[in-house]
Parts: C-alpha cells; structure tokens; sequence
C-alpha cells in the first residue's frame, strides 16, 4: 500500500473525529447545558441534571460514536473516536463546572473522560467484534469474555452488554462450530 493511499482514509479518519467531538459537545449542550436548577425529592436536593437527560445525552453519543465507527472502520479507529467523543463531551463540561467554589470539578472531570473514553472503547470494541466476519468463533469469545471482565471491573451494570454478546457467541458462533468438529 502506497503512502497516498493511505492519506484519504487517514484524513477521513480525523475528520470524522473532529465531527464526532463537536457532536458530543453540541449534545451537552442540547441535553445538559441549560439545566443548572436543583430540585428537591423527598425534601433532599438533587440535580443538576434529571435521569431522562443523561441518558438521552449517553445514547445520543453512544450512537454517533458507533455510527463514526461504522463510517471509518479501521485500526485505531476504536481508540480515536472514543477519545474524540469523551473529549468532546468533557470540554464543555469542564467549563461549565469550573466555577465550582469546591475545587472536585477537576475530579469530575478527569473521572469523566477516562470513564467515558473507556466505555466508548467497550462499545467500538464489541460493535467491532460484531461487525467483522472475518474473525473466527473463538476469538470473539475471547474478545467478548475479556470486555466483561473488564466491564465487571470498571462498572458492573455496565458488563450487561458484553456478557449479553459473549452468550450470542458462545451458542450462535463458538457452540456450532464444536459440534461440527
């Protein structure tokens, strides 16, 4: 492969990127920007931000970012678009947060971009496993078993998605081919 061939796919790559960043930043502002009241339930205050918003802002980022992947499926592809979606999301946050008297805004934000940047990882990841056929059965559940465990790890709930494909694996990909053998 010549080096200018390879320059369009790389361009196209960042540019995807920078689009993808400036949509997570844009869905901040949509879903999350404009709510700064606290609200009381149960006479406790609680906000910001309502449930309804944070995931409608998450599944909106969720999807471009798969989408980006799908657009420019290639190596590397995984870490750039998670990395540019997470810091696209986080810098407007950080500005908006950075007027907190308490000085925990940067704590926030560093949990913020190293959580969101390695959950968009776990989703290219397994939306990578899903998409190439050309991988073979057992490799995907190794794949697959490996992002669980990490999700496990990282965030519990969170492995509900991994565990739920390294089942579809095991019996629709991995179990056939054994029986086969």
């Amino acid at each position: 492969m010549t080096r200018s061939s390879t320059i369009p796919t790389t361009g196209r790559l960042w540019l995807t990127a920078l689009a993808l960043a400036l949509f997570a930043a844009a869905m901040w502002f949509a879903w999350l920007g404009w709510d700064h009241e606290y609200y009381l339930v149960d006479g406790v205050a609680q906000g910001p931000y309502r449930a309804w918003q944070v995931i409608g802002c998450g599944v909106a980022i969720v999807a471009a970012t798969v989408a980006a992947y799908l657009w420019v499926p290639r190596a590397g592809a995984v870490f750039v678009l998670a990395g540019a979606a997470a810091i696209g999301f986080a810098v407007p946050w950080a500005y908006d947060a950075s007027s907190d008297d308490t000085g925990l805004w940067l704590v926030g934000l560093i949990m913020l971009a190293i959580g969101g940047g390695l959950g968009l990882t776990v989703v290219l990841l397994v939306t990578d496993v899903l998409v190439k056929s050309e991988r073979t059965p057992t490799r995907d559940l190794v794949v697959c078993g490996s992002l669980t465990v990490l999700a496990l790890l990282v965030y519990a709930p969170a492995a509900v998605v991994p565990l739920a494909v390294t089942v579809w694996v095991f019996f629709r990909r991995w179990l056939p081919d054994r029986r086969h053998a």
